[in-house]
């Protein structure tokens, strides 16, 4: 199964350098893992671009790629814990991070319910 990074709440700019052009609503997560045990996923997502022999390099609000760590209530409705962190183009080291529980708030989208639940805010 795929995995994927919604941003339905972005202004779906690129980046201050090119403001016309659009991100994708979904990123795939590179990297996915999942610790059954723990509940905890962890994958990554980047805003660059793979065009085969080398990468277009993309921000958005500086940021090129953004790592999560997901740890799920154990009726997978609600991320009770883990991180988003923020790393700029070729940094080893993330510029911001922003945690699930406290600064990010995260719940399941349910079909019959209607309201934006599942977006992370």
């Amino acid at each position: 199964e795929k995995c994927t990074k919604m941003y339905p709440r972005i202004d779906q700019r690129r980046s201050v350098d090119d403001p016309g052009e659009r991100i994708p609503r979904r990123l795939p997560f590179r990297g996915a893992t999942y610790d059954a045990n723990g509940r905890v996923f962890r994958g990554w997502v980047t805003f660059s671009r793979d065009l085969g022999a080398y990468e277009e390099v993309i921000t958005v609000d500086g940021t090129e790629r953004e790592e999560y760590e997901l740890v799920f209530s154990t009726d997978f409705d609600q991320i009770v814990a883990g991180s988003c962190r923020g790393f700029f183009p070729n940094a080893s080291k993330p510029h911001r991070e922003e945690r699930f529980g406290t600064e990010l708030l995260y719940t399941r989208w349910s079909r019959q319910d209607r309201s934006p639940a599942g977006i992370c805010r």
